[in-house]
């Protein structure tokens, strides 16, 4: 078992299988689930495209879940059990029936290596349900999923409720390893993998268009690689007896590839 699956084994809360209520998977409305909203503001109504926060299903008995940015950016995650085993990055456009990556890759979440090249394709309606496939290289791919839209996706995140410090794993830069992320009320990130030193900055802007935060970390003094990468991040507020949760997914490109590498970050908040 990775260190990955190993926190969302005892936590159950930080990533974004169960990042707005849906813990294990699942589908459907989660509005219910205690994310912080405020009345959307965005170019145009929900529903124009098939933008949006999906929760499903996918072949193998898996989870598959998709954050579908109307800009086109795409963020997927396969899970076996609790656990999140594989993070899919792309991008491409988004129209009303559907959505295909002209760019992207996946990296599994017990390594950290480089993106390996995938796509993911997908149909569905606005605000109601897609099914697609999610291709890549190695064991489980091709993947079939379906999965149900969350109105949650609609709204605007409060950087105040959600400022404080985080603790849980990350997956990227070549390896897996805990980390502590803080983020002050004005959405400034600071933070460090304890076990190497290894330092991040940035900053959590809330998104226009969704109850989404815009992305920008920088990785610096001890990091195994240096630089900054961009990408969006999710929160849940507390629920019950599980914590508040933040998942950041982050990549960046090089001259060999549209998205190189990537990183993700599943932590809790005590």
């Amino acid at each position: 078992m990775t260190t990955m699956n190993k926190h969302f084994g005892t936590a159950c809360a930080a990533g974004l299988l169960s990042m707005l209520g849906a813990c294990g998977g699942g589908g459907g409305d989660n509005a219910a689930a205690g994310v912080v909203t405020v009345p959307q503001q965005q170019a145009g109504p929900p529903g124009t495209t098939v933008a949006g926060l999906y929760f499903g299903t996918a072949s193998g008995g898996r989870t598959l879940d998709v954050l579908l940015m109307p800009t086109g950016q795409v963020y997927a995650m396969l899970g076996a059990g609790t656990g999140i085993t594989s993070v899919f990055f792309g991008g491409g456009p988004v129209t009303a029936s559907g959505f295909v990556s002209s760019s992207g890759g996946h990296m599994s979440t017990s390594s950290g290596n480089a993106l390996v090249a995938g796509e993911l394709s997908l149909i569905g309606l606005p605000r109601s349900s897609i099914s697609g496939t999610l291709a890549g290289t190695g064991a489980g791919f091709p993947a079939t999923f379906t999965a149900s839209y969350s109105t949650t996706f609609e709204g605007t995140a409060s950087l105040t409720a959600l400022a404080g410090t985080y603790q849980g794993d990350s997956a990227g830069l070549g390896r897996v390893i805990n980390a502590t992320v803080t983020v002050d009320a004005a959405g400034l990130i600071t933070g460090e993998s304890p076990a190497d030193g290894c330092a991040l900055s940035g900053s959590l802007t809330p998104n226009a268009a969704a109850n989404v935060l815009d992305l920008r970390i920088t990785f610096g003094t001890n990091c195994p690689q240096r630089g900054t990468m961009t990408g969006h991040a999710v929160w849940r507020a507390a629920v019950g007896a599980t914590p508040a949760a933040l998942t950041l997914l982050a990549s960046a490109g090089d001259s060999a590839s549209a998205f190189a590498q990537g990183w993700v970050f599943f932590g809790a908040r005590p």
